[in-house]
């Protein structure tokens, strides 16, 4: 959602920002790129694969980077 400096989630400017035909129409797209590829992820078990190495490689990275703290 578009929004104004220093209007991070969950502050009042967000808020603001997130009340406009602005923000919506950005919602709905965001929310059609996620169902499309939430509906991929089920139709295309080639793409299901590569989801699921990579989502392997990000968890091994944020283990990894966890035990470093």
């Amino acid at each position: 959602i578009p929004t104004e400096p220093n209007g991070g989630n969950h502050t009042p400017a967000f808020t603001r920002s997130a009340r406009t035909k602005t923000a919506h129409i950005a919602t709905l797209k965001v929310t059609k790129a996620l169902a499309l590829a939430g509906l991929r992820v089920l139709t295309d078990s080639a793409f299901f694969e590569e989801v699921m190495e990579a989502f392997e490689v990000e968890k091994k990275a944020a283990s990894a980077m966890l035990q470093e703290m």
